[in-house]
């Protein structure tokens, strides 16, 4: 130390000293600073460091943290990453057979519904429960029941429909798309209370998946459409290998009436008026559907 004694390193009995009073300061204010012999720069305490001299430390450092410097929103996100990246090697994933949502529906898609004109019509199909069997005159009278009270609905008509076994086939006219779906669900709804009433049970599945539709765009599409509709027990009979009826044999579980060896154009009560030129005058170019058609033959 060269002799110098601890009263002129810290200063003779806690006077202020010179470059105290030239930074304008209170005596005993601060720490006071240690000059050695040899030494340019002032070596702090033990006492807090000024942060506006170490910005660096004012972000958010503690003692014992294992990154200095980083923000606390830095670190929240190396934790989480850390995080997720132990969780995905404990993760078992990926496609697998019989993983996920159990399939309900075999035949129709839940894609979105294409646009639908109003001058189109359009071919409805309904699949029923396996358990039901719709070829009876009970439940028939309630299908029909349920169609005429569903006429006009939402801005949908029904001009034809043939009733089997586990399906129905329905030829519609609605406005546009929102109308033909709205209509559906509500013919759906009216045809399950209905047929449940008939069977004389509490409730349960009748519609076991979404309804089938298909534009008819051109009079020819309209009257095969129509063709299929009304002789489709004929087409049924063919499949199972069975003969068939008369040639003026017509289906009692269908909406067609025939005049001769034809069906009439617009079916009888509760069938709803055609409003489309398709409908009502287009496909008749190619001819009245007769009663001996099998669709598909």
């Amino acid at each position: 130390m060269g002799g110098s004694s601890v009263a002129d390193l810290v200063g003779e009995g806690g006077k202020a000293s010179s470059q105290e009073r030239s930074a304008g300061r209170r005596p005993g204010s601060g720490p006071p600073e240690m000059h050695f012999a040899g030494a340019d720069l002032p070596i702090k305490g033990c006492f807090p460091v000024d942060k506006t001299q170490y910005p660096r430390f004012s972000r958010g450092m503690r003692a014992g943290s294992q990154s200095p410097g980083r923000s606390p929103k830095q670190r929240r996100r190396l934790r989480r990453r850390e995080a997720q990246l132990h969780l995905d090697r404990l993760r078992h994933g990926g496609r697998r057979e019989g993983a996920g949502r159990p399939k309900t529906s075999t035949s129709v898609g839940h894609e979105t519904r294409s646009a639908l004109p109003h001058y189109v019509p359009v071919h409805v199909t309904l699949r029923v429960d396996r358990r039901l069997r719709l070829r009876s005159a009970r439940l028939y009278r309630a299908v029909v029941r349920s169609i005429a009270r569903a006429q006009g609905r939402f801005g949908m008509r029904v001009l034809h429909w043939s009733v089997q076994s586990g399906h129905l086939h329905l030829i519609v006219e609605a406005t546009h798309r929102r109308s033909l779906s709205r209509g559906m669900q509500g013919l759906s709804i009216r045809m399950s209370k209905a047929l449940n009433k008939a069977l004389e049970r509490p409730g349960g599945t009748v519609f076991t998946d979404r309804y089938h539709v298909a534009q008819l765009r051109t009079p020819r599409q309209v009257r095969n459409a129509l063709a299929y509709v009304l002789n489709n027990r004929r087409r049924h009979l063919r499949k199972l290998g069975r003969p068939q009826p008369a040639p003026t044999w017509v289906d009692s579980f269908g909406s067609g009436e025939p005049v001769g060896h034809v069906f009439r154009a617009t079916g009888p009560p509760p069938c709803a008026e055609p409003r489309t030129w398709l409908a009502s005058t287009g496909w008749k170019r190619y001819g009245l559907v007769r009663t001996d058609e099998v669709p598909g033959g």
